[in-house]
């Protein structure tokens, strides 16, 4: 989980590595435990949890807290399908996005000055690290992001094409 200093003056929990249910649930806890006036959770598909996959994001969702959460924003076909419904029926609001771009552009149309975000998600089919570089307070800090070499990038330009 790398910190960073977002725009408007907010914190951004960077934790865009990878994803599994442990590690998301401990991400949100500490997403929980900042005192801050908007806690906004991006949480993108787990790969790889073969036949639990459905389980595993539906209780991940169970734990995004309306009280603590003025957003989940999900990002993967998983997180679509079994992580948003479970996080609504807890009462949270829920963005579908169907990209990592998407979620950063949203993220910062209501992003409150102030505020934390925490990004977590696996790497194939969802780089939420590129969702971070849409509000992060200076582009200097990309450096510190994952997969910035140029054969990541050259990936996730394919990757993200099929979005145009």
């Amino acid at each position: 989980m790398n910190i960073l200093r977002g725009t408007l003056d907010t914190i951004i929990i960077d934790d865009t590595y990878n994803s599994s249910p442990l590690a998301g649930a401990c991400a949100l806890r500490a997403l929980y435990k900042l005192s801050v006036p908007q806690r906004i959770a991006v949480l993108g598909s787990m790969n790889e949890l073969g036949d639990s996959s459905a389980a595993e994001h539906q209780a991940l969702g169970m734990l995004c807290d309306p009280s603590q959460l003025a957003w989940v924003v999900t990002v993967g076909d998983d997180a679509e399908k079994y992580l948003a419904p479970s996080a609504r029926a807890q009462g949270c609001q829920v963005k579908i996005c169907k990209n990592a771009l998407e979620a950063g552009g949203f993220v910062h149309s209501v992003l409150e000055s102030g505020a934390a975000v925490l990004f977590k998600g696996s790497q194939g089919g969802v780089f939420l690290e590129e969702a971070v570089k849409v509000v992060l307070h200076s582009t200097d800090d990309e450096q510190q992001l994952v997969r910035q070499s140029a054969v990541w990038m050259k990936q996730k330009n394919v990757f993200f094409s099929k979005f145009v």
